[in-house]
């Protein structure tokens, strides 16, 4: 027995994926395609976007994408990183 309820991802946790992928979209334009960093000089957040960015991009193909095995976490993500 599972101790969490797997629910579906809900029409509000699809427009947060939704809005998660445009900003990520618009991160990747302010902060450019494929830009490699050493992470010198950038805040703790725009490193993490940096790496969220780098996510399935053919340049890097050790990236991973690690999520609850939950069908709404799994959601969220491959709608916010389509």
């Amino acid at each position: 027995d599972s101790w969490f309820f797997d629910s579906p991802l809900s029409s509000k946790g699809v427009g947060q994926g939704e809005g998660l992928r445009r900003f990520l979209k618009k991160e990747r334009m302010r902060l450019g395609v494929g830009a490699k960093s050493d992470g010198n000089g950038m805040s703790g957040e725009e490193n993490a976007i940096r790496l969220l960015l780098a996510a399935g991009e053919e340049s890097d193909p050790t990236s991973q994408v690690v999520s609850s095995n939950l069908r709404r976490a799994i959601s969220t993500a491959a709608i916010g990183l389509a």
